[in-house]
């Protein structure tokens, strides 16, 4: 077994043509173009509404939200409702966003990272649409501290020097946002198994902010509620991962009774008996297929379960390979022309 990744279509929409109905009737007609009527499984998403509305209810199918998406709203929610954080943020964009229109400034932040050795290096923008934008602003404003301070104190501006008590605060702000940002690149990937690994990067997700912000407080109840979200597929997802054992607890034992009641037996064996260990960098998918001769039913189940992703963030880079296509010197290319070389450029990529 080999997860692969494979592009069918990718169709433009008119301005109009993003209702609920309209979205579920495009992905009806490339599922039927192509004869997958009976082998969707699992269809993943952004949180938007109308997406949302047209997998579960217009067609009817198993729908995931994406986890980078709810690690980012729950982020971004958090950093709005506090109003200091949410004032030392939007100082750090305005400085950042002066180094970029003057010139002045630039060449003097530039003087005094050469003359401190330092390599040349940009402040970087927060861009509400990128995820992680924020982190990567503030870790990049951390690394030109000492220089940004003094080429801003030299600078006739209205653009203020930032205290060092905001420094301090920005300095944990990158602490704690560090392993969010950690999280969301492990999980977004295509050509590994990442549906599995929702409940175990979630729980270490936590307690690493439990332990950075040195607090026995509960998370925020954003946390939790995304957490239980299709807790049941994401549970098995996670417990055919060959290596993985976890105590049933009554939520679980219940959900399994409802399967019927030789399930549970079932698993508490498998649990019982399998003490495989599998190097990060082996594919859970390869041990089941070395292993399917000694578990045949439950290979079935891991071959339909373990390729569930758990982030539509493949998709969302097909934007920018699009973007890449049409060019300025391919502006003429007719939408068709497109979706061919998109279809194409991805499809071959994801042979090699």
């Amino acid at each position: 077994m080999v997860l692969r990744s494979i592009l069918l279509e990718c169709c433009a929409l008119s301005g109009t043509s993003h209702r609920a109905s309209d979205l579920a009737e495009e992905l009806s007609r490339i599922v039927q173009e192509w004869g997958l009527e009976r082998k969707i499984i699992l269809a993943v998403s952004d949180n938007g509404s109308n997406i949302k509305c047209a997998i579960e209810k217009c067609l009817g199918w198993k729908h995931f939200n994406c986890y980078a998406h709810c690690i980012n709203l729950v982020v971004t929610k958090a950093l709005e409702n506090n109003s200091t954080i949410s004032n030392i943020i939007q100082n750090a964009k305005n400085v950042v966003s002066h180094l970029k229109k003057s010139t002045v400034a630039w060449e003097k932040l530039k003087r005094y990272l050469e003359q401190a050795g330092k390599p040349i290096m940009r402040p970087l923008q927060d861009v509400p649409t990128r995820w992680n934008s924020t982190y990567y602003m503030l870790e990049r404003l951390l690394l030109l501290k000492g220089e940004l301070n003094s080429a801003i104190s030299n600078l006739n501006t209205n653009i203020p020097v930032l205290s060092a008590n905001y420094w301090s605060i920005i300095e944990k702000l990158v602490l704690v946002l560090k392993p969010s940002e950690e999280v969301t690149k492990e999980i977004s990937g295509d050509r590994y198994v990442t549906g599995s690994s929702v409940i175990p990067i979630t729980i270490a997700l936590k307690s690493a902010l439990v332990t950075i912000l040195d607090s026995s407080e509960p998370l925020p109840d954003d946390v939790e509620m995304r957490k239980q979200q299709n807790q049941n597929r994401i549970f098995q997802n996670h417990l055919l991962y060959p290596d993985r054992k976890t105590p049933f607890g009554p939520t679980i034992t219940k959900k399994c009774k409802i399967l019927g009641p030789v399930v549970p037996h079932f698993l508490e064996l498998w649990l019982k008996c399998n003490d495989t260990v599998i190097p990060k960098s082996h594919s859970p998918l390869e041990w089941w297929k070395a292993n399917k001769n000694s578990y045949p039913h439950l290979a079935i189940l891991a071959r339909n379960r373990l390729n569930s992703l758990a982030t539509s963030v493949p998709c969302e880079r097909l934007f920018s390979a699009a973007g890449n296509i049409l060019s300025d010197r391919r502006t003429r290319l007719g939408v068709r022309k497109i979706k061919q070389l998109l279809f194409l450029q991805q499809n071959l990529k994801n042979k090699a």
